[in-house]
């Protein structure tokens, strides 16, 4: 806020008022931050301490069986039918590589069990609005524009009509003014007509053709708009302005 606002902390000669507030911020994080990593730090020590005691008492009984399986057969040397310290060692790892192997997919089983639900709504958001239909383009546009017994409501208030039965003729080249309060549907009207969304009843037309026929991004790149909401994208203005036809030349 100190940075956004720098102009108005310098007018009031506020720098070292918000210098220290921010040292005391820091100060509580630094605090938590320490506090944290004992926390950690003792919690993944005990962990290996215990891993490698395990290892610990398992050697000392592999070595004690080791050792009575010799003395029980007789056999100093072991040349037939005896445990050897290399079966065990391998008895050994393959077990516990195994349960770590095992211990490290359950996560992944879960992070897939997430996965599989997250997916659906995905799918289910990316699913169009629009229904596709072989694409179709005017050699030539007027720019005529016709609303015939509209009725359209949004998916997420599907109860709540913005436009019921709504007819409008826009001739090419005029210049009209939709008048309305919020939420009477002047902006519906023009994702409509953008076919960001279909109507659930009635059609739109361009000279006389319904845009569900024509193709999506020809009609979007026929419309030049200026929102009431302007987004800037990284980058100068001119870049800002050439978004909508980025191979359009310098003048």
């Amino acid at each position: 806020e100190s940075l956004t606002n720098i102009k108005t902390v310098q007018m009031l000669n506020a720098m070292a008022f918000m210098a220290d507030k921010y040292k005391a911020a820091v100060r509580c994080a630094e605090v938590a931050g320490i506090e944290k990593g004992l926390a950690v730090g003792m919690g993944t020590g005990g962990v290996h301490l215990i891993t490698l005691v395990t290892y610990a008492v398992a050697m000392y009984y592999g070595t004690v069986l080791v050792t009575n399986d010799r003395f029980d057969t007789n056999d100093p040397l072991c040349t037939t039918n005896c445990l050897s310290g290399g079966e065990f060692i391998t008895a050994f790892f393959a077990v516990s590589i195994g349960a770590m192997a095992l211990g490290q997919a359950c996560p992944c089983l879960q992070a897939i069990a997430t996965a599989k639900a997250t997916a659906s709504d995905m799918f289910q958001l990316m699913r169009p609005m629009v229904r596709e239909v072989p694409p179709t383009v005017l050699d030539h546009l007027e720019g005529h524009i016709g609303l015939h017994a509209v009725q359209f409501a949004y998916p997420s208030r599907p109860h709540v009509p913005v436009c019921a039965g709504y007819s409008l003729t826009i001739p090419a080249g005029q210049k009209v003014a939709l008048v309305g309060g919020s939420g009477s549907g002047k902006s519906t009207i023009v994702s409509l007509v953008q076919r960001f969304y279909d109507p659930q009843q009635g059609s739109l037309t361009l000279d006389g053709h319904d845009l569900k026929s024509l193709d999506v991004q020809w009609l979007r790149s026929q419309v030049g708009l200026v929102g009431q909401e302007p987004t800037l994208f990284t980058g100068s203005i001119a870049d800002n302005i050439r978004h909508g036809k980025p191979l359009l030349p310098w003048h």
